[in-house]
Protein backbone atom coordinates (compact mmCIF):
# COMPACT_ATOMS: atom_id res chain seq x y z
CA UNK A 1 0.00 0.00 0.00
CA UNK A 2 1.41 3.50 -0.97
CA UNK A 3 -1.78 5.77 -0.76
CA UNK A 4 -5.18 5.60 0.57
CA UNK A 5 -7.41 8.15 -1.65
CA UNK A 6 -10.36 10.74 0.20
CA UNK A 7 -13.05 9.20 1.68
CA UNK A 8 -11.61 5.64 1.36
CA UNK A 9 -12.83 4.13 4.58
CA UNK A 10 -15.11 7.27 5.56
CA UNK A 11 -18.05 6.54 8.18
CA UNK A 12 -16.71 2.40 8.47
CA UNK A 13 -16.48 0.62 11.59
CA UNK A 14 -12.54 0.12 11.66
CA UNK A 15 -11.76 -0.09 15.42
CA UNK A 16 -8.10 0.06 14.89
CA UNK A 17 -5.64 0.84 11.37
CA UNK A 18 -1.93 0.10 11.24
CA UNK A 19 -0.64 2.53 8.22
CA UNK A 20 2.14 0.36 6.98
CA UNK A 21 5.19 2.86 6.21
CA UNK A 22 5.18 2.05 2.85
CA UNK A 23 2.12 4.28 2.82
CA UNK A 24 3.48 8.08 2.01
CA UNK A 25 0.20 9.54 0.35
CA UNK A 26 -2.97 9.26 2.38
CA UNK A 27 -5.85 11.76 0.93
CA UNK A 28 -2.84 14.45 0.29
CA UNK A 29 -4.97 16.49 -2.52
CA UNK A 30 -7.84 16.30 -0.10
CA UNK A 31 -9.43 20.06 0.63
CA UNK A 32 -12.25 19.49 3.28
CA UNK A 33 -12.92 17.86 6.19
CA UNK A 34 -15.59 15.30 5.57
CA UNK A 35 -13.85 13.67 2.98
CA UNK A 36 -10.61 12.33 5.24
CA UNK A 37 -9.95 9.05 4.29
CA UNK A 38 -10.37 8.15 7.85
CA UNK A 39 -13.55 11.19 8.92
CA UNK A 40 -15.84 10.32 11.08
CA UNK A 41 -14.90 7.06 11.90
CA UNK A 42 -17.01 6.75 14.91
CA UNK A 43 -15.50 3.71 15.91
CA UNK A 44 -11.40 3.66 15.37
CA UNK A 45 -9.92 3.74 18.52
CA UNK A 46 -6.24 3.45 17.45
CA UNK A 47 -4.35 4.53 14.67
CA UNK A 48 -0.41 3.68 14.49
CA UNK A 49 2.00 4.05 11.84
CA UNK A 50 4.67 2.08 11.07
CA UNK A 51 8.25 3.87 11.00
CA UNK A 52 11.00 2.94 8.28
CA UNK A 53 14.20 4.55 9.28
CA UNK A 54 15.66 3.57 5.58
CA UNK A 55 12.97 5.72 3.82
CA UNK A 56 13.25 8.84 2.67
CA UNK A 57 10.11 9.63 2.06
CA UNK A 58 8.13 12.21 4.47
CA UNK A 59 4.47 10.55 4.27
CA UNK A 60 1.89 13.12 3.42
CA UNK A 61 -1.68 13.04 5.83
CA UNK A 62 -3.83 15.38 4.44
CA UNK A 63 -6.70 17.37 5.66
CA UNK A 64 -9.39 15.97 7.79
CA UNK A 65 -7.98 12.56 7.33
CA UNK A 66 -8.98 11.48 11.00
CA UNK A 67 -11.98 14.45 11.20
CA UNK A 68 -14.26 13.63 13.94
CA UNK A 69 -13.04 10.08 14.89
CA UNK A 70 -14.62 10.68 18.02
CA UNK A 71 -13.59 7.39 20.19
CA UNK A 72 -9.54 8.01 18.51
CA UNK A 73 -7.42 7.57 22.00
CA UNK A 74 -3.96 6.05 20.87
CA UNK A 75 -2.34 8.14 17.54
CA UNK A 76 1.28 7.00 17.43
CA UNK A 77 2.66 9.56 14.56
CA UNK A 78 5.92 8.35 11.97
CA UNK A 79 9.10 10.14 12.79
CA UNK A 80 9.39 11.10 9.35
CA UNK A 81 6.17 13.07 9.21
CA UNK A 82 7.20 16.91 8.79
CA UNK A 83 3.68 18.68 8.41
CA UNK A 84 0.19 17.90 10.05
CA UNK A 85 -2.36 19.08 7.80
CA UNK A 86 -5.49 21.46 8.62
CA UNK A 87 -8.12 20.08 10.91
CA UNK A 88 -6.41 16.27 10.66
CA UNK A 89 -7.42 15.20 13.88
CA UNK A 90 -9.82 18.03 14.20
CA UNK A 91 -13.40 17.04 16.41
CA UNK A 92 -11.34 13.61 18.02
CA UNK A 93 -13.10 14.36 21.70
CA UNK A 94 -11.54 11.21 23.08
CA UNK A 95 -7.72 11.92 22.04
CA UNK A 96 -5.93 12.57 25.75
CA UNK A 97 -2.46 12.96 24.93
CA UNK A 98 -0.62 13.60 21.37
CA UNK A 99 3.17 13.77 20.65
CA UNK A 100 4.29 15.18 17.85
CA UNK A 101 7.52 13.73 16.10
CA UNK A 102 10.76 16.15 16.02
CA UNK A 103 10.94 16.13 11.91
CA UNK A 104 7.16 18.15 12.07
CA UNK A 105 7.69 21.51 10.99
CA UNK A 106 4.01 22.61 10.56
CA UNK A 107 0.67 22.49 12.25
CA UNK A 108 -2.21 23.61 10.37
CA UNK A 109 -4.91 25.28 11.13
CA UNK A 110 -7.71 23.60 13.45
CA UNK A 111 -5.93 20.06 13.61
CA UNK A 112 -6.54 19.51 16.82
CA UNK A 113 -9.67 22.04 17.18
CA UNK A 114 -12.50 20.39 19.88
CA UNK A 115 -10.24 18.08 21.27
CA UNK A 116 -12.05 18.44 24.53
CA UNK A 117 -9.88 15.17 26.13
CA UNK A 118 -6.82 16.43 25.07
CA UNK A 119 -4.72 16.78 28.57
CA UNK A 120 -1.04 16.41 27.29
CA UNK A 121 0.95 17.74 24.25
CA UNK A 122 4.42 17.32 23.19
CA UNK A 123 5.69 18.92 20.58
CA UNK A 124 9.18 18.41 18.93
CA UNK A 125 12.19 19.65 18.36
CA UNK A 126 11.35 21.46 15.08
CA UNK A 127 7.91 22.78 15.50
CA UNK A 128 8.18 25.99 13.88
CA UNK A 129 4.97 27.14 13.39
CA UNK A 130 1.40 26.51 14.68
CA UNK A 131 -1.66 27.37 12.64
CA UNK A 132 -4.84 29.60 13.88
CA UNK A 133 -7.11 27.14 16.30
CA UNK A 134 -4.93 24.62 16.34
CA UNK A 135 -5.48 23.37 19.76
CA UNK A 136 -8.10 25.45 20.83
CA UNK A 137 -11.01 24.13 22.62
CA UNK A 138 -14.55 25.73 23.85
CA UNK A 139 -14.72 28.16 26.84
CA UNK A 140 -15.62 24.91 29.58
CA UNK A 141 -14.58 21.88 27.55
CA UNK A 142 -11.01 22.38 27.39
CA UNK A 143 -8.54 20.07 29.76
CA UNK A 144 -5.01 20.69 28.26
CA UNK A 145 -3.13 20.64 31.59
CA UNK A 146 0.55 20.27 29.84
CA UNK A 147 1.46 21.96 26.83
CA UNK A 148 5.59 21.12 25.99
CA UNK A 149 7.76 22.70 23.82
CA UNK A 150 10.83 21.42 22.31
CA UNK A 151 12.35 23.65 20.16
CA UNK A 152 14.57 26.55 21.37
CA UNK A 153 13.52 28.81 19.21
CA UNK A 154 8.81 30.12 19.81
CA UNK A 155 7.18 28.68 17.10
CA UNK A 156 4.88 31.36 15.03
CA UNK A 157 1.52 31.41 16.99
CA UNK A 158 -1.74 32.98 16.42
CA UNK A 159 -3.98 34.85 18.78
CA UNK A 160 -6.27 31.70 18.86
CA UNK A 161 -4.06 28.86 18.20
CA UNK A 162 -3.50 27.77 22.09
CA UNK A 163 -6.41 26.92 24.30
CA UNK A 164 -9.69 29.87 24.91
CA UNK A 165 -8.89 29.46 28.75
CA UNK A 166 -5.34 29.28 29.80
CA UNK A 167 -5.97 29.82 33.35
CA UNK A 168 -9.65 30.17 33.29
CA UNK A 169 -12.26 28.33 34.60
CA UNK A 170 -10.34 26.74 37.44
CA UNK A 171 -8.11 24.57 34.32
CA UNK A 172 -4.71 25.54 34.66
CA UNK A 173 -2.25 24.73 31.02
CA UNK A 174 1.24 25.13 32.21
CA UNK A 175 2.92 25.24 28.79
CA UNK A 176 6.65 24.45 29.52
CA UNK A 177 9.82 25.62 27.52
CA UNK A 178 13.78 24.51 26.65
CA UNK A 179 15.46 26.51 30.11
CA UNK A 180 17.67 28.00 28.38
CA UNK A 181 15.35 29.89 25.55
CA UNK A 182 12.80 30.84 28.71
CA UNK A 183 13.63 34.29 27.58
CA UNK A 184 12.84 34.02 23.94
CA UNK A 185 9.61 32.42 24.95
CA UNK A 186 8.55 35.59 27.41
CA UNK A 187 9.66 38.18 24.43
CA UNK A 188 7.61 36.11 21.72
CA UNK A 189 4.31 36.21 24.28
CA UNK A 190 3.81 32.34 23.82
Amino acid sequence: VTSIGNRAFKESALTSITIPASCTDICAQNKSNDSGAFAECSALETVIFENDENSENSPTVGVGTFYKCTKLTTVELPEGLTNISSSTFRGCTALSKIIIPSAVKNIGEYAFYKNTSLATVRLGLNVSEIGNFAFYNSWDENSISAFYVSAVNPPVIYANTLPSNLGDYGIKTTVFVPRNSLNLYQEAEF
